[in-house]
């Protein structure tokens, strides 16, 4: 459930947004540009994965305030979205090069060529190079 949560298009812009600040209903909306429906949606998302926890202020009153702040596990979750950001921008980096790793094993040294859509293993006992 959280990685569908995390996964919903603009569910980081969200969380970021209520890294720092306990925000209302309008102000999260102010802050992130997003239509209603869509925040909503995306809200029930997070605090259905107890990322985000909603609370109302004022029940007193005729149209109560409820507030949304991010949770432990929703401040872990943006770990998520900052290793992806590393990874696509290592991807950036090294486009056009080949990302290899070297492990060896008790019969010679494994080597992985992972390219987008394949993985080759090249088991060769007498190639002991190693790439690090």
């Amino acid at each position: 459930m959280v990685l569908k949560a995390i996964s919903r298009k603009n569910a980081d812009v969200v969380l970021y947004a209520l890294k720092d600040n306990e925000l209302y209903f309008n102000q999260l909306q102010k802050e992130t540009n997003l239509n209603p429906s869509t925040l909503n949606t995306i809200l029930n998302d997070l605090i259905s994965a107890d990322l985000v926890e909603r609370r109302k202020e004022g029940k007193d009153i005729a149209l109560p305030k409820t507030y949304y702040r991010i949770t432990l596990y929703g401040l872990k979750a943006l770990g998520f979205y900052e290793l992806n950001m590393e990874i696509e921008n290592m991807k950036k980096r090294n486009a056009g090069s080949r990302n290899s790793i070297n492990v060896e094993n008790n019969h010679g040294t494994v080597i992985n060529e992972v390219k987008t859509d394949s993985l080759v293993i090249n088991n060769n006992p007498k190639d002991n190079s190693k790439k690090k």
